[in-house]
């Protein structure tokens, strides 16, 4: 039996900015589908217009690589900072400071309003990256816990302890928040 830990987050744009990007490009399959999404379906739709303009297959390859590459970048930087806003917003309307507290049953989140649970018996594993702990089930990730609450390194090897006493996962070594 572990005491519980409590983490205060307060919902901040570059913890969603970072969420969206993993959400976006955090493993190689979401990472080719945003790729083919973002970059080459707009290409490719509009090489086949600018076809009625320019019949040259050269030029219709040429201006739609450019232009999938600049709404590539349009979807990946202005895109991910418009909904990291809306995210911000809706986080701030709903309260602005969140509580998350591991304990034996499971991982929750407390708002103003809401109040989430997941029991450990609902998450398979756990993977810590530099920013977030992920906690996944077994169709994807279920909860999140932000770093930007932990308020110290001896807060972070608690909160690494309590997660690797419960779930097998991918855990950084000696990390600070």
């Amino acid at each position: 039996m572990h005491e519980p830990v409590t983490v205060t987050w307060r919902p901040n744009l570059a913890d969603f900015r970072y969420a969206i990007s993993k959400g976006w490009w955090g493993t190689p399959e979401r990472m080719f589908r945003s790729a083919f999404l973002f970059f080459v379906i707009p290409g490719a739709v509009f090489g086949f217009l600018i076809g009625e303009l320019y019949p040259s297959l050269d030029a219709r390859l040429v201006s739609g690589a450019a232009f999938g590459l600049v709404c590539g970048v349009f979807i990946s930087v202005a895109v991910n900072w418009w909904l990291a806003r809306q995210l911000l917003r809706k986080a701030r309307r709903k309260g602005d400071v969140q509580q998350i507290t591991l304990n034996d049953e499971g991982i929750e989140r407390v708002l103003r309003d809401t109040h989430v649970k997941h029991a450990w018996t609902g998450i398979s594993r756990v993977e810590e990256d530099e920013r977030l702990f992920i906690l996944y089930g077994a169709s994807g990730p279920v909860a999140t816990l932000e770093k930007s609450g932990i308020a110290s390194r001896d807060q972070l090897l608690r909160v690494r302890g309590f997660l690797a006493a419960r779930k097998p996962g991918r855990y950084l070594k000696g990390a600070a928040p």
